[in-house]
């Protein structure tokens, strides 16, 4: 028989599903964070059927498969963003370019200067 955690007034409790009644809901849990900000959007008529069916396929809100699809989606376009993609003749050269030291002239005296502060 499944099991979920319910809240009584002063501390977590185990209860079969059955307890909760035929209202077909998932109990409240406290460790969800607070939703206080609102997104809206447009469907068509068979987008939103699909996204309900998929929703219900996963016993899921409609709200929490979209607001799941679109954050994993968010995840993966921003974990890109902080990734360089090049072809591996360029990756080559830029590794060659870097391991071929150049003068830099400027370096050298700023290096060379003396210094501001001394270290204690």
């Amino acid at each position: 028989m499944p099991v979920t955690r319910i809240r009584s007034v002063s501390r977590w409790s185990f209860a079969p599903l059955d307890a909760l009644g035929d209202t077909g809901q998932t109990p409240y849990d406290l460790s969800m964070a607070t939703r206080t900000k609102r997104i809206e959007m447009r469907a068509d008529p068979e987008s939103e059927e699909r996204i309900a069916r998929a929703a219900k396929a996963q016993d899921l809100s409609i709200s929490a498969f979209v607001l799941g699809a679109a954050t994993q989606e968010a995840d993966r376009v921003l974990g890109r963003a902080d990734q360089t993609l090049m072809p591996g003749a360029q990756f080559d050269a830029l590794v060659a370019a870097l391991d071929d030291a150049d003068d830099a002239p400027r370096l050298a005296r700023a290096a060379g200067a003396r210094r501001r502060y001394r270290r204690a």
